[in-house]
């Protein structure tokens, strides 16, 4: 099930180009301008799961405006995109129950694995929150279906170790079905994108098996690194 989320964005494209990025995760995002007047307009019209604004300023105005979404709509998650690195205002910020602050500048990929990270947390979402930020750290196009077919195999792979044994008719399969496609384009399409580029942190090329299994590998020890930590 899609979620959606509302975006302010004080910069040109930078919305567009976030709303892109979290698409690829199942959130669709309306982008509006940052003024609080159209954005309330925005707000009034549909039904949000969280929205994203962008604060350059510390005036009491927004600081106001945001304990106010946060107390009219409890359930809403809220993200500031701060373009400051006062660390008061992003106190603040907290104390009016903003649910992320990020301080800017920063990454479309970055942003939105902390996106995804909180909607995890939240139990909002659905999308694996370390295995996207592993796949946004790679480098491959996160524009490109390979992308999400990867994302879907790996967390088919870690949910499912027997998969291990034939990968082929295991997780393609099981890609294929949540993609409404076929097994085969799913595997023609990862194999074609890892043996156009470089995966950033991977040495040579990768086949398709060892590129899924490398990552679980990798996954796990983060998050096993975590909880002992």
């Amino acid at each position: 099930m899609s979620l959606r989320f509302l975006i302010g964005d004080n910069l040109f494209g930078f919305g567009r180009q976030l709303s892109d990025c979290l698409s690829v995760f199942e959130i669709n995002s309306v982008c509006t301008d940052n003024m609080i007047a159209s954005f309330t307009e925005k707000l009034l019209s549909e039904s949000y799961d969280g929205i994203i604004i962008s604060a350059s300023s510390q005036r009491a105005e927004i600081f106001d405006y945001v304990a106010k979404l946060k107390n009219d709509y409890p359930e809403m998650l809220i993200f500031i995109l701060l373009y400051s690195g006062n660390s008061v205002i992003r106190e603040t910020f907290i104390s009016c129950g903003v649910d992320r602050v990020m301080v800017m500048p920063m990454l479309v990929t970055e942003i939105t694995s902390r996106v995804l990270r909180v909607l995890y947390d939240s139990g909002k979402g659905t999308a694996d929150p370390d295995v996207a930020e592993f796949m946004l750290e790679t480098g491959l196009s996160w524009r490109s279906d390979s992308f999400r077919y990867l994302c879907s195999a790996i967390e088919i792979y870690l949910k499912n170790p027997e998969c291990e044994k034939n990968i082929s008719k295991e997780v393609y399969t099981r890609v294929a079905k949540i993609v409404e496609t076929t097994p085969y384009a799913v595997e023609k399409s990862i194999r074609k994108s890892l043996s156009r580029c470089t995966v950033r942190g991977f040495d040579g090329k990768q086949t398709n098996a060892k590129f899924i299994k490398a990552a679980a590998s990798i996954i796990t020890d983060r998050k096993r690194r975590c909880d002992y930590w």
